[in-house]
């Protein structure tokens, strides 16, 4: 089977908006409100500037990513002691990216994309365990690669439970490509400190961040995680094999720096993120024709650390039920947010968990609407 990767893009993109729009319309009239997630549209960029070594090696590198989620169906119901309220979300998801390496030393340009699409469960239990499931089935490849395509997908099963509310913690597995090529991982992770002010969450495989609000509607992060992919080319004008040769790209790298994140209001919010990154490869495994496994030689590229600019936004719709601080919630959001796509990233905008809550209490109160509380007034389960 071949797909055409630009014309199966501008689907996509012509069915996300009109989907996401009846997202909003449906949360916005029908009542009472059925969602604890909004419907989203976001947008990425990430790019590193043009690197050269002592041994002449340049390697410039950028990608864009657009995409939404959805809620499809979300299910609430009390539990047997008619006072804990246990949850069901079902999200459909969304995601392409562009990426554009350009690798001077081997006199290669890629344009590639990536379309991913797949599904996000969560299961709460109304007191302090949350169950997440993700499947993401993508296509990743260049624009000009006419061959058989190769479809691969990433999936997550986690376990979370929130033991106090500055605590809690995770377990489960995930199949990822994130580290350049199909891994089954286990995952373990916690979380240290109140999710709503400054924490710290350590997860493997390798997500670090310590997080803290800065003011009212902004947010800081230091970070270190890992960042990669895998990608179908054909070669074009490289020195490592002949043109016209199919090749498999493989890339990984890993980014320390600083995230500043500013929620403009509860349906916009925007990041820019910098730093370093480090510890990058290119791996290319050639075949002589369009069998994957037919003799394969691999070569191995070491590229030089370089800086690196990251910023995005995103925009959500409608208006949801309250979690009310509910930190079994908040780890619920913060789930949807660090596995977005199935990746091991979290260079985004589209948390959604209040800042410092407890501090604007007062303030939240002398400013309150009724759209605030609309969702109490007439509640129907």
């Amino acid at each position: 089977m071949v797909i055409s990767l630009p014309s199966t893009s501008a689907f996509l993109m012509s069915f996300c908006f009109p989907l996401c729009v009846w997202a909003a319309n449906d949360s916005t009239n029908v009542k009472p409100m059925r969602h604890y997630i909004r419907p989203c549209v976001y947008f990425n960029h990430y790019g590193t500037p043009e690197k050269r070594d002592n041994s002449k090696k340049q390697y410039r590198f950028a990608q864009n990513d657009i995409g939404f989620y959805v809620p499809l169906h979300t299910k609430t119901w009390y539990n047997k002691d008619s006072i804990g309220l246990s949850t069901f979300h079902l999200l459909g998801t969304a995601d392409i990216i562009r990426y554009k390496p350009q690798l001077d030393f081997i006199n290669e340009s890629y344009k590639i994309g990536r379309l991913s699409a797949g599904v996000r469960i969560f299961y709460s239990n109304g007191k302090k365990s949350v169950l997440h499931f993700s499947l993401a089935p993508f296509v990743s490849q260049e624009f000009r690669y006419n061959h058989q395509t190769r479809g691969r997908f990433t999936s997550a099963f986690i376990y979370s439970r929130t033991v106090k509310r500055n605590f809690s913690y995770r377990i489960g597995f995930a199949r990822t490509y994130t580290f350049g090529r199909a891994l089954h991982l286990p995952i373990l992770g916690m979380r240290i400190g109140q999710i709503d002010k400054k924490h710290l969450n350590i997860q493997f495989p390798r997500n670090i961040s310590f997080d803290f609000p800065i003011g009212k509607k902004a947010w800081g992060s230091v970070f270190s995680r890992a960042m990669g992919g895998i990608y179908n080319v054909v070669t074009q004008n490289t020195i490592l094999s002949p043109i016209g040769t199919l090749a498999t790209l493989r890339r990984i790298e890993m980014l320390n720096g600083f995230q500043c994140t500013i929620r403009t209001g509860q349906n916009f919010s925007f990041y820019i993120s910098t730093g370093f990154a480090t510890r990058r490869r290119l791996n290319f495994t050639f075949h002589e024709n369009d069998a994957v496994q037919s003799a394969p030689s691999t070569t191995i590229e070491k590229i030089p650390n370089s800086l690196f600019l990251s910023f995005g936004c995103s925009i959500r719709f409608g208006n949801v039920k309250k979690a009310y601080h509910n930190a079994t919630m908040y780890d619920l959001f913060d789930l949807q947010t660090i596995n977005r796509s199935g990746f091991n990233e979290r260079a985004s905008a589209d948390g959604d968990i209040p800042t410092d809550v407890e501090k604007y209490e007062l303030n939240q109160l002398n400013n309150l609407k009724y759209k605030d509380v609309e969702d109490l007034v007439n509640q129907d389960y």
